[in-house]
């Protein structure tokens, strides 16, 4: 089985008086959760609605799970679970009719449905709203219905197109917090939104489009450090690049090829313990380092976003 579970090779969209997406080529690893992020008319929607085989291209392949797009679209949609920005729920059916019309709506088997109810009910913590109907419901409850929805067929793949749209922050966070649930049960995530910050909360990819072209598409900071913690600092008084990584070196625990400067901070990757980490503070000074701050790094996705763009011009 591949490690991608989306492969796109020359992707080409166009609509009656414009091109969409320009000779895209891609790949989404299994069990990442992606950020799509471009302006409005990136072609974000386009991109999504490609994978999903709800659109044909005017040429290039999309492989979903090795799947030919084109070949097969119901097959496709078996595999993967696609919420939009602009959905309908039926306003006079209760979470639980919904759920049960879904599941019989995706094949689930008669007899799995109940538990297969029960399994998407607790895992998005959506119990008090089972029997409540959909007419009755705010934008985040309807949004957790919709997304349970989505995903009562266990899906392998998840496209969700601006989830956050119109959500207070009480439900941003209930929402992030469904998908960090749902990619613990190995489901694969594409999300578009223009709100960066709660994109940070859950991303391990990124993935920048702009005008129908792809500028990035790379893990973020803690997926490239996952065998260790990633730490910045900044010093009082600066010091010449080289001679900083060369005290840092010195330090059998962090990593001599991540260690880099950006801006006035620098930035290396620490493989210790935790008991280790406590001395990590007294090594740098022991090495007459004027350390100002010392802090453990967090991934900022608008500055990694703003990045990409810089690096295209």
């Amino acid at each position: 089985m591949s490690n991608y579970i989306v492969k796109i090779e020359d992707l080409i969209y166009e609509y009656s008086d414009f091109r969409a997406l320009h000779h895209i080529n891609l790949e989404i690893t299994r069990g990442s959760v992606t950020a799509l992020v471009g302006p409005n008319g990136a072609g974000k929607t386009t991109l999504m609605r490609c994978i999903a085989a709800l659109t044909i291209p005017l040429s290039g392949e999309v492989y979903v799970d090795g799947i030919k797009t084109t070949d097969n679209p119901r097959e496709i949609h078996k595999r993967i679970g696609y919420l939009s920005d602009f959905y309908g729920l039926y306003d006079n059916l209760t979470t639980y009719q919904c759920l049960q019309f879904m599941a019989y709506a995706k094949d689930i088997p008669e007899n799995e449905i109940e538990n297969r109810i029960q399994w998407i009910v607790n895992l998005l913590d959506m119990g008090e709203l089972l029997n409540k109907k959909c007419k009755g419901m705010s934008r985040g409850q309807r949004q957790k219905n919709a997304i349970a929805q989505a995903v009562i067929h266990k899906p392998q793949l998840v496209l969700l197109d601006e989830p956050a749209s119109g959500l207070d922050p009480i439900a941003r966070n209930q929402l992030s917090s469904m998908i960090k649930n749902l990619a613990k049960e190995g489901i694969t995530f594409l999300v578009s939104s223009h709100i960066l910050t709660e994109l940070q909360d859950y991303s391990d990819h990124l993935l920048v489009i702009e005008k129908g072209r792809i500028l990035e598409n790379k893990p973020l900071l803690a997926v490239l450090n996952n065998a260790g913690k990633r730490f910045q600092f900044k010093l009082a008084t600066p010091l010449n690049l080289q001679m900083v990584i060369e005290k840092l070196r010195q330090i059998p625990s962090i990593d001599p090829s991540a260690i880099h400067l950006e801006d006035d901070t620098y930035y290396f990757t620490y493989l210790g313990t935790e008991e280790e980490q406590k001395q990590l503070l007294m090594q740098l000074i022991q090495l007459q380092l004027p350390i100002a701050e010392l802090t453990e790094a967090q991934l900022n996705l608008q500055n990694e976003y703003f990045k990409s763009l810089k690096n295209k011009t």
